[in-house]
């Protein structure tokens, strides 16, 4: 199963599975923001598959159709791989939310226990473009944080998940070599 939808078809699929037009005008916004960043690094001779960049990044939240809450990543991975498209857009999916979760987050949230951490270059993109857009409104970490700190408290989980984030910005911004900041 290596399918690779076109953001066409992947933009049609949003539509097919019903979710709200918030929702896919946010996944549009991701997708251009992990472009953007996919670009930049290409630019700085990073390898990355910008193709699958682009495709994970409109699909990372497709799980909203049918689940919200922490699960709609796990959800995500499943509707990508009945559709059978790549394991790959389907790992987007499932390590996008937050910051990765580990076996240990997936005990405490009561999710099928697996290690849900990015691990791929393409996998932190959008992991971390994601981190940057509330709504289709460009943020920071801090504020995407803050958000979440304010609605669900100070956690053990949010605090573990934004040093992951920081942990995926810093890299991303290393391989950078700094030349141009994403903001």
């Amino acid at each position: 199963m290596n399918f690779m939808p076109t953001r066409d078809e992947a933009i049609k699929l949003l539509q097919e599975v019903g979710l709200s037009q918030n929702i896919i005008n946010h996944s549009i916004a991701v997708a251009d923001k992990a472009l953007e960043i996919a670009k930049n690094l290409i630019n700085n001779s990073v390898t990355v598959d910008i193709n699958l960049v682009e495709i994970g990044a409109l699909l990372h939240d497709i799980g909203r159709s049918r689940v919200h809450g922490w699960h709609h990543s796990i959800e995500g991975g499943n509707i990508i791989r009945e559709q059978g498209f790549s394991e790959k857009i389907a790992r987007i999916a499932e390590t996008h939310i937050l910051g990765g979760f580990s076996k240990k987050d997936c005990q405490i949230l009561a999710l099928p226990v697996n290690r849900y951490l990015p691990e791929t270059i393409e996998e932190k993109i959008v992991c971390y473009a994601d981190k940057l857009t509330k709504g289709s409104t460009y943020i920071t970490v801090e504020e995407r944080f803050n958000v979440w700190i304010d609605e669900y408290g100070n956690t053990s989980i949010l605090k573990n998940a934004k040093k992951r984030v920081k942990k995926i910005e810093k890299e991303i911004q290393k391989l950078l070599k700094f030349k141009k900041k994403i903001k």
